[in-house]
């Protein structure tokens, strides 16, 4: 799409300094456009679509350009084309490529992704460029059945996507038989609808550490108004351990109405349960909470304590 757009682009203006002009202002549009999508949009489909609807907007983006090209290769075609596939690709696009990383530990993730970012990206543009060579000074293939390559090519891109999307969701599920981790050891900054039902389903799991490292996790969601009530339903649980993790999502969530079971957790062996038990009740509790959290200046652990 790039070669089609500058090599259209090029030949509608037979001054330099007219073509130095027009795509110094496509290229401020694109990136205005793209800031505009990454501030307005991209959180809403992630969260509302999910991972696999959002990874298919620009392939799709891409497919209604080259068609427009194949049939009409104007400028105004080629440039409707390459703003939104640009537009596309350095906001939605790496946004949700970052949620991708998410059930990779960091030592993992710091092994694999400059692999993937340097060495896989340029590769493949190297081959993207070979493949333009091949088409234009070989084969004579016009810029505008060029469109029908890349129609291919994206049908291919497409079809990896749904393997993506089933790819992620089993190493999402897969991440809750690792040792405990924290939410700060993840990429994301935001969990798609689909990541957030898989982890919402794992709060019923019979196992301490699942519930917990889906409350962990759920803790990345921004917005957790629209989850107060599955994570109440932990206050509930067996385990202290889960029952102060849960404590904290509330109170990161402003959910002051769990005074009493964050004073019950007080007296918890589990020093973490302790903690936040403190926390919330400094934060929501009334005169004779703060009474009862302040009996944690005796407690055994010096955390607690300080």
């Amino acid at each position: 799409l790039d070669y089609q757009f500058q090599t259209i682009a090029a030949r509608a203006f037979d001054a330099a300094d007219e073509k130095t002009a027009f795509f110094a202002q496509f290229f401020t549009a694109q990136n205005l456009v793209s800031l505009a999508i990454q501030v307005l949009v991209t959180r809403v489909i992630l969260i509302r679509f999910g991972v696999g609807f959002a990874l298919l907007l620009l392939p799709a983006a891409l497919s209604a350009g080259s068609l427009g090209i194949l049939l009409l290769p104007t400028l105004l075609i080629a440039s409707v084309a390459k703003l939104g596939e640009g537009a596309l690709r350095y906001s939605l696009q790496e946004a949700t490529r970052e949620i991708l990383y998410l059930p990779l530990p960091a030592s993992v993730r710091s092994r694999v992704r400059p692999i993937i970012d340097i060495f896989g990206a340029r590769l493949f543009e190297g081959t993207g460029g070979l493949l333009i060579l091949l088409c234009t000074g070989v084969l004579h293939i016009s810029v505008g059945g060029l469109g029908v390559i890349s129609l291919a090519l994206i049908a291919i891109w497409a079809i990896a996507v749904l393997g993506v999307k089933r790819a992620y969701l089993d190493s999402l599920r897969s991440l809750f038989s690792e040792a405990p981790v924290e939410s700060r050891d993840r990429a994301a900054e935001v969990l798609d609808a689909e990541t957030v039902e898989v982890l919402l389903s794992n709060l019923e799991s019979t196992d301490e550490l699942q519930v917990n490292q889906a409350l962990t996790l759920l803790d990345l969601v921004h917005d957790k108004s629209g989850l107060v009530g599955r994570i109440g339903q932990m206050m509930q649980h067996p385990s202290a351990a889960v029952r102060g993790r849960a404590l904290g999502l509330l109170r990161n969530a402003d959910e002051g109405g769990f005074v009493e079971q964050a004073a019950a957790l007080l007296e918890a062996s589990d020093v973490e349960a302790r903690l936040e038990a403190v926390r919330y009740l400094c934060r929501f509790g009334d005169e004779e909470a703060h009474s009862r959290a302040a009996g944690a200046l005796r407690d055994a652990d010096s955390r607690v304590r300080t």
